[in-house]
C-alpha cells in the first residue's frame, strides 16, 4: 500500500504541514483478474468484428461463384446456339472469296473487319454446306491455288482486287 502526502485544503494544520492520505489502489490477484477479464474483453470485441468481417467476405465471395456459373453456363449455351449461324457466316464469305470478291471487298460488304474476313477464310473447320454448291463452280476452278497473304498496311489498290 502506498502512502502520499497530500495537504488538506480548508484544514487547521498550517500550510507547511502534510497529512498522509491512503490513497487506496488495488494489487495483487484481484487486479490481475480484472486486467485479465479487460483484456479479454478486448479481444472478443476484435474477434467478433473479425468474424462479421469474414461473414460478410464469404457472403460476398459465394455471390461472385455463383455469379460466375452462371456466366459460363450461359457462354456454353450460347457458344452452342451460336455455332450454326458462325458456320454460315464463314461459309458465305467463303463463298464471296471463291467468286473472287477480294478480302477488302468482303469487308466492305460484310460490315466485318479486315482480320475478322482472314479469319474466316483461315478457319480450316468443317463446312456443312461446301463453297462450290453455294458459288459458281467455274469461279472455284478459275481460283489460284496459292494466294500470297496481303497485311492490313498495305495500300489497297480497289476493293474488288485486293486479296
Amino acid at each position: 500500500m502506498v502512502f502520499r502526502a497530500v495537504p488538506l485544503l480548508g484544514s487547521p494544520i498550517p500550510p507547511g504541514r502534510f497529512t498522509v492520505v491512503n490513497m487506496a489502489r488495488r494489487t495483487g490477484a484481484s487486479a490481475r483478474t480484472q486486467a485479465l477479464a479487460k483484456a479479454a474483453e478486448a479481444v472478443a470485441r476484435r474477434d467478433a468484428e473479425r468474424i462479421a468481417r469474414e461473414k460478410k467476405l464469404q457472403d460476398i465471395l459465394a455471390d461472385f461463384y455463383h455469379a460466375q456459373s452462371e456466366v459460363q453456363r450461359i457462354r456454353r449455351e450460347a457458344d452452342a446456339s451460336i455455332a450454326p449461324f458462325d458456320t454460315a457466316m464463314r461459309d458465305a464469305v467463303r463463298a464471296l472469296d471463291a467468286l473472287d470478291e477480294g478480302r477488302a471487298g468482303i469487308a466492305e460488304l460484310t460490315g466485318l473487319s479486315l482480320a475478322g474476313v482472314r479469319e474466316y477464310l483461315a478457319d480450316t473447320g468443317p463446312s456443312p454446306i461446301p463453297a462450290a454448291s453455294v458459288a459458281d463452280p467455274l469461279a472455284a476452278q478459275k481460283r489460284p491455288r496459292h494466294v500470297e497473304p496481303v497485311s492490313d498496311d498495305a495500300p489497297a489498290e480497289s476493293a474488288g482486287s485486293v486479296r
